[in-house]
């Protein structure tokens, strides 16, 4: 489908959680949304303090599981549940 767009020069938008509040979420053209399939959290290094996430992730969600280690994200989006 991308290389479809491509050729064809249409453009593709790809979401995340789709939460933007100020609706810029969403461009012309194939908007992918990656937060049914692509939501997992893949790893938190502890040591590091760094989590590898894919772009779906619900940031209560990550909260959840980097508090298993004693660590958080700290940006406080008011969208933190979706």
């Amino acid at each position: 489908m991308l290389r479809a767009c491509r050729e064809a020069h249409v453009p593709v938008t790809a979401r995340g959680g789709g939460t933007s509040m100020a609706g810029n979420a969403v461009g012309p053209g194939v908007v992918l949304d990656l937060s049914r399939y692509m939501n997992r959290i893949l790893d938190i290094d502890p040591v590091a303090r760094t989590a590898r996430v894919e772009a779906g992730v619900i940031l209560d969600g990550l909260r959840s599981a980097t508090a298993l280690h004693g660590l958080t994200f700290g940006p406080d989006p008011s969208s933190h549940s979706r």
